[in-house]
């Protein structure tokens, strides 16, 4: 049974968490197309693309593997990650992709903790 959700990028091949993810949500979407004729009085679909979103939040800490700056510097750069979350040393359920940084929030409320929050779409 798994323990804690942890959400992952690779870098240089390696799987690094996400600097203190404290929340991970994969938002998958389903899209559909109509395909109704005049022959009945119900519309009827099939399925079309699929796509997801990510939404992660979490605590900044300077002197993580992957950290603030990295994920500044990921989303500047408009590089597509690979991604992977699972609840498992080993084996288990494990979502995984590849995802472009679409919206980084840094928020701290006085003498708190500073936070992140990082959406992100899903390329595959």
């Amino acid at each position: 049974m798994g323990k804690d959700f942890v959400i992952s990028i690779e870098i240089d091949g390696q799987l690094v968490p996400i600097c203190h993810a404290t929340d991970c949500i994969i938002d998958k979407q389903y899209g559909t197309l109509e395909i109704s004729g005049p022959s009945s009085f119900w519309r009827d679909y099939i399925g079309e693309y699929a796509g997801y979103t990510l939404q992660v939040r979490g605590l900044i800490a300077y002197n993580e593997s992957v950290n603030w700056i990295q994920l500044e510097q990921f989303a500047d750069q408009r590089k597509k990650l690979n991604w992977s979350a699972t609840a498992f040393d080993n084996g288990g359920v494990v979502h995984s992709g590849t995802m472009l940084i679409t919206n980084l929030n840094l928020t701290s409320q006085m003498r708190d903790a500073m936070k992140f929050e990082m959406s992100a779409i899903g390329c595959g």
